[in-house]
């Protein structure tokens, strides 16, 4: 799986009356931490797998991917992407909505995704982007094609350019 780092994890959501565990599979673990009143206990250094997480964050995927509750969970708090200013430059709204637009934008155009967009759920708010399905590999195309245009702001202005010139409006 190329640079990802995929490790198995239990948690105990320490805000329910009884110990619930289950088990969430992470891409690049510890980029974002786990939701408010769960904890993350690693299982085993033995079930990580893949190579290691580079140290210089600039190699770390901006965007996570997770497995839990059946389903593939993509997601970033996209309010703060090293492309804002070329976003703001083109005259978009750098946030959830925009975000979402773009993926609604990639599932139009990207011949991998094709025919595949009722497999997942797109949920943008007001500072993060998130994308919920049960295809691994949709999911992590999706991831594929948002790290560039998060983290490269010569990629994102070309791809505003080219998506606008195709008469596409971002929300």
């Amino acid at each position: 799986m190329g640079p990802y780092v995929t490790g198995e994890v239990s948690f105990h959501d320490e805000g329910a009356g009884e110990q619930d565990s289950c088990r969430r599979t992470l891409v690049h673990p510890g980029r974002r931490p786990p939701s408010p009143g769960c904890s993350l206990h690693q299982t085993s250094t033995e079930q990580l797998k893949g190579d290691s997480p580079p140290s210089d964050n600039k190699d770390m995927s901006f965007f996570t991917i997770e497995f839990l509750n059946d389903r593939w969970s993509l997601g970033a708090e996209v309010g703060e992407v090293p492309t804002m200013a070329a976003i703001e430059a083109a005259g978009e709204y750098p946030w959830g909505d925009f975000w979402g637009s773009v993926v609604e934008y990639l599932f139009q155009t990207d011949p991998q995704l094709a025919g595949k967009r009722d497999t997942v759920e797109i949920d943008p708010d007001t500072q993060g982007l998130y994308v919920y399905g049960t295809d691994e590999q949709t999911v992590i195309r999706v991831q594929e094609l948002l790290e560039p245009l998060a983290t490269d702001p010569d990629e994102m202005a070309g791809f505003i350019t080219n998506v606008t010139a195709t008469g596409f409006i971002f929300d």
